[in-house]
């Protein structure tokens, strides 16, 4: 598992620090991490800069535990989906959700390398919509509002313009 120091802040590069260690849950830590280190690396590899990095260790474990990391293609548009795909399942921030073991990973990427369709399913929209509405609340939350506002006005006009109609 991670070393801590005595203050119990993991020890460690946070950039490939799965959300687990950075939290510093030792229990937590296993092979799962490992693979995110890896899905860490391979992005460094696709873009050129690590999935998430602050200004201080203790923003970059922020960005680690709370935030999306960009998918490479936005940072390097000569990305292949299914690498890009096979990178991000690695940085899932649930370990149950990254490959099982590197032995998983690496069939995965002989896959991708013979050409062959991987198995990893890419996020659907809907998901990664959800995952922008959780890291953003304010945002779905006043789109709502406005959103609630047009449908009442909307209604009250329908509501009016019938009445109108009636009368006539």
């Amino acid at each position: 598992g991670p070393e801590f120091t005595r203050s119990g802040v993991p020890m460690g590069t946070p950039s490939y620090m799965a959300p687990e260690q950075a939290l510093g849950q030792a229990s937590a830590v296993g092979p799962a991490a490992d693979i995110y280190a890896l899905g860490a690396v391979l992005y460094e590899m696709l873009t050129g800069r690590p999935p998430f990095d602050g200004q201080s260790a203790s923003e970059t474990i922020q960005k680690v535990v709370a935030e999306e990391p960009p998918p490479p293609s936005r940072l390097n548009a000569q990305v292949p989906r299914d690498l890009e795909t096979s990178c991000l399942k690695c940085l899932q921030k649930d370990s149950g959700k990254r490959y099982s073991s590197a032995k998983e990973l690496a069939e995965e990427l002989r896959r991708f390398l013979r050409g062959d369709p991987i198995l990893a399913r890419p996020i659907s929209a809907t998901e990664r919509l959800w995952r922008w509405c959780k890291q953003n609340p304010r945002v779905p939350i006043l789109s709502g509002a406005v959103l609630a506002t047009v449908a009442v006005a909307y209604l009250v006009a329908w509501v009016w313009f019938e009445s109108i109609y009636r009368q006539s």
